[in-house]
C-alpha cells in the first residue's frame, strides 16, 4: 500500500470509518474483476458476478453490518485502467451510483482510487502542441 494513503486510512479508522481494501492488481478481465471485489467486499454466495449484481451488492452490504460510512480503497485502478479501460469506466460508474445511493440515505461511501500511473489529459495535449 503507497505511504502516503496510510495516514488517511489512519484517520478514517479513528473517525469510525469501516475500510475495505480492494486489490485489482493483475485484472484484465470482468469475471475476475468481479470475483476480486465479491471477495473483498465478502459479497454472499452466488450474489451473481455481472455488471447489475455488483450495482445491487455496492446498494445493499447489509452483511457487512449496521450502515457506518464506509471507504473502499481500490489498490491498482490505474493498472486497471491500462489494461482494460472499459472495466475501469463501468466500475467508476457503478462506484458513483452507489456513492450517490448511500448519500441519499445520510451513509457516506467513499472510494480512494489508485490512479498514480494514469496520465493528465491536459498534460497529454500540451506534450503533443509542445513536441
Amino acid at each position: 500500500m503507497r505511504a502516503d494513503v496510510v495516514p488517511l486510512m489512519a484517520l478514517a479508522q479513528d473517525e469510525f470509518v469501516a475500510i475495505h481494501d480492494i486489490d485489482l492488481h493483475g485484472i484484465d478481465d470482468k469475471p475476475t474483476l468481479l470475483a476480486r471485489i465479491g471477495e473483498a467486499l465478502q459479497f454472499p454466495a452466488g450474489w451473481g458476478g455481472n455488471w447489475d449484481a455488483l450495482a445491487d451488492a455496492l446498494n445493499d452490504l447489509s452483511w457487512l453490518g449496521e450502515s457506518t460510512p464506509r471507504l473502499l480503497v481500490w489498490r491498482g485502478m490505474d493498472q486497471l485502467h491500462a489494461r482494460a479501460p472499459e472495466l475501469e469506466s463501468t466500475l467508476c460508474d457503478i462506484l458513483e451510483e452507489a456513492s450517490a445511493r448511500w448519500a441519499a440515505d445520510g451513509v457516506a461511501m467513499w472510494s480512494l482510487l489508485s490512479l498514480a500511473h494514469i496520465p493528465d489529459e491536459d498534460q497529454d495535449e500540451d506534450d503533443a502542441s509542445s513536441g
